[in-house]
């Protein structure tokens, strides 16, 4: 039973892996074709923008399964590392870091879902409006655009606090050599480029994301 236990893991970890570094790459090709040519904070200019991008739902759709595998395929794969740990707090932050992982993949559900689809629709419907309901819808367009920036401040927040647990079970493990933490720090640093990224291109909100400190 011990040995084909690490054979059962290492394809699991390479599946892992994969899924990480083809979510990266879904995740930036769909963000790369995001509109952003206005100014976010100007709303009738960006929401005009939006309204005239037919790929905006299928830009979105693909920044959340770029995103959703990140996390399943790095998350995953970390958590099966640290789970290994001789030190029993590792594994227990370990555990605590999945179910917070699992959380904060449902935020971006959410985000998205706001975000990609029901602005998209709030913001058509501003656009086809005649010019005597012009002025409510887009009180209610910008009502979710609201919603989407609330929305985004629970999943930073849940997204700081996982890097925090898997720092310090990180730091409490012992299975780590050198070039694994080489490979963290590379996972930690793509993590922080695709999400400044996307925050960039989806809102261009100037907020800073720091999970390297965590190394």
């Amino acid at each position: 039973m011990t040995q084909t236990q690490p054979q059962f893991q290492r394809p699991l970890l390479r599946i892992g892996s994969l899924a990480f570094l083809a979510g990266v790459v879904i995740a930036i090709a769909s963000t790369a074709i995001h509109p952003s040519r206005e100014d976010p904070a100007n709303h009738p200019l960006v929401f005009a923008e939006y309204a005239s991008d037919d790929l905006w739902i299928a830009v979105h759709i693909g920044q959340f399964v770029g995103v959703i595998m990140v996390f399943a395929g790095g998350f995953v794969v970390l958590h099966r590392l640290l789970v290994q740990s001789e030190s029993s707090m590792a594994s227990i932050l370990s555990w605590i870091g999945l179910a917070l992982a699992i959380m904060t993949a449902s935020a971006i559900a959410v985000l998205q879902a706001v975000d990609g689809i029901a602005l998209k629709m709030a913001v058509d419907s501003w656009v086809a409006a005649p010019a005597e309901d012009k002025a409510v819808t887009l009180r209610v367009a910008e009502g979710i655009r609201f919603i989407e920036y609330r929305t985004n401040s629970i999943f930073r927040i849940l997204q700081g606090t996982l890097a925090i647990i898997f720092g310090v079970a990180i730091v409490k493990s012992k299975i780590f050599l050198t070039g694994h933490l080489l490979l963290l720090r590379f996972f930690y640093l793509t993590m922080e480029w695709l999400l400044l990224t996307l925050k960039r291109m989806r809102m261009g909100v100037k907020l800073s994301i720091n999970l390297i400190t965590f190394l």
